[in-house]
């Protein structure tokens, strides 16, 4: 290593700047890939389907069934509720229950089918039942207790592995990224007991598991996921760029040698680093720590609003006083000064900042957009299994990407991601729902309904207007005859009024009016 990286001591400090570095990027071959056919690009429910589709499904749906037919025979208690074999129809419809939750937000699970009128949804439990719910919610499963990891093995995955690996190659075949990419962690909220379990205090969860993402900076795509599970089965320990250059190889295996440029935090930023992508023909800006290894020192301060560079090769650090001072380096910039667009607020005037700074900033956010998306929507329910909780993390992924896809191909960017996710729950139970009979017993929304009905009509009964002064029947004038926009207003007197909304009404057509519409 040291001869590899021994000329990085001599660092040249740069006094002209020259033409950005331009790695060959091949740009008519990216977008939408040839392996993403669709019969309908308007029909979103063909977008989600790519990524969980049926062959997807019936995995899952097997090692379901095969999952209770184990769990019955360890454990054959009498009080055990009847099981029905799952389907491909019935998965389909509890992923579009699940993804449809978030969108009427409940305390728990079982106020779906609450019949209180207060709270009552009749959406859901036209599809399936709380207990069938509950059932599959429980036993759903992605893996084979019997057959698990080998001992020598030690993947902690395996409980989703298959499932995990199929997603992650349904993303890089779909879609080809453009220029830029970038990548940074993510986190899945968990507060159980997970040995892999980990603690951000930048992300807004905190505590939960891991994981690496690699997203194209265009679409907002995720392109593939790395879990952090602390072992050397998908990150290796003793590699020369270290446990976060291991992170890139894994995200950018099938990225490298087309021209692409990285943006990553200064966890992943190196010189070595930015060498090996370089000679892998890859360009590279991110901000990096001053204490590592083969960075060179800076020893004036610069003062706010300029910045210092030196160069060796192809890899350029500079550092830069905004608020603070800030450490870049790049292999694809030169840090080059532009106006930035902003407006001092002290000064009025124009901020300057290096060309690498100004798109790190815009390009480094897209991880962070895509989680802030997804934590509006995001179907991720409270589990002590941490798997279904990654699985459910996938399918709100697949979502994101699906509408991200949807915007590419349709060109349409009115629609929002909510709008999206309805409208594919609303096809998928169509096309795989089967609507359930009522249940005997309970009360139906029907019954519900009448009930109101009738606490109505008594509320707004019409009585005769009670007597006033020396007349022995009272008289009041009919609200809608005399206020109707429907036809010819006239002065009608009437005997009959309802007692609940105080005004005279005729005993024939207006009083049902005046209770069921508007406008009359």
């Amino acid at each position: 290593m040291k001869k590899k990286f021994f000329h990085l001591v001599t660092w040249m400090v740069q006094v002209m700047v020259v033409k950005e570095t331009m790695y060959h990027f091949d740009d008519k071959n990216f977008g939408i890939s040839g392996a993403f056919e669709i019969e309908n690009k308007d029909n979103e429910y063909e977008y989600f389907i790519k990524y969980f589709d049926e062959h997807m499904i019936t995995t899952i749906v097997d090692e379901t069934n095969t999952y209770h037919e184990c769990s019955a025979e360890n454990d054959p208690a009498p009080k055990r509720k009847p099981w029905v074999p799952t389907n491909v129809n019935e998965m389909y419809s509890f992923l579009a229950i699940i993804l449809s939750m978030p969108h009427i937000k409940k305390h728990k699970i079982s106020d779906y089918w609450s019949t209180d009128p207060i709270i009552a949804r009749n959406f859901i439990s036209k599809y399936t039942t709380r207990d069938r719910f509950t059932q599959l919610l429980h036993y759903i499963h992605f893996a084979d207790n019997n057959n698990p990891a080998p001992p020598d093995n030690n993947d902690k995955l395996w409980k989703i592995r298959t499932i995990f690996e199929k997603w992650n190659r349904k993303c890089s075949t779909f879609f080809h990224p453009f220029l830029k990419l970038v990548i940074d962690e993510s986190l899945i909220l968990f507060i159980g007991r997970l040995h892999f379990k980990q603690f951000i205090p930048s992300k807004r969860h905190r505590f939960g598991i891991k994981i690496f993402v690699l997203c194209d900076c265009e679409t907002g795509i995720v392109l593939k996921l790395l879990v952090y599970i602390g072992s050397e089965i998908d990150i290796p320990r003793n590699d020369p760029l270290g446990v976060s250059g291991a992170v890139i190889k894994k995200l950018m295996i099938n990225y490298e040698q087309k021209g692409h440029v990285l943006y990553t935090d200064n966890w992943y930023t190196s010189p070595k680093l930015a060498i090996y992508l370089d000679q892998q023909n890859t360009g590279l800006c991110g901000t990096v720590k001053k204490n590592r290894k083969h960075f060179p020192k800076f020893l004036h301060r610069v003062a706010r609003g300029t910045c210092e560079r030196k160069k060796c090769g192809n890899v350029m650090v500079l550092t830069w006083k905004d608020k603070r001072d800030v450490l870049m380096l790049s292999t694809f910039y030169q840090g080059v000064m532009n106006n930035s667009g902003k407006l001092d607020h002290r000064t009025g005037e124009h901020i300057w900042k290096p060309d690498c700074g100004i798109d790190y900033t815009q390009n480094m956010r897209m991880i962070d957009k895509c989680d802030m998306q997804l934590a509006i929507v995001e179907c991720v329910r409270k589990s002590v299994k941490w798997y279904k909780k990654l699985f459910f993390h996938l399918v709100d992924v697949a979502m994101l990407n699906a509408y991200n896809m949807f915007l590419v191909k349709t060109g349409k960017t009115s629609i929002r991601l909510n709008i999206f996710i309805r409208k594919v729950v609303q096809q998928i139970l169509e096309k795989h729902g089967t609507l359930s009979a009522a249940r005997p017993g309970r009360q139906s929304m029907e019954v519900i309904d009448r009930l109101a009905a009738m606490n109505f009509m008594e509320r707004h009964s019409p009585v005769n207007v009670p007597p006033t002064g020396s007349k022995q029947t009272g008289q009041k004038i009919c609200h809608v005859c005399s206020h109707t926009d429907c036809r010819e207003k006239k002065r009608k007197y009437v005997t009959t009024w309802c007692a609940e909304c105080k005004v005279g009404l005729c005993m024939d057509e207006c009083y049902k009016i005046y209770h069921t519409r508007k406008n009359f």
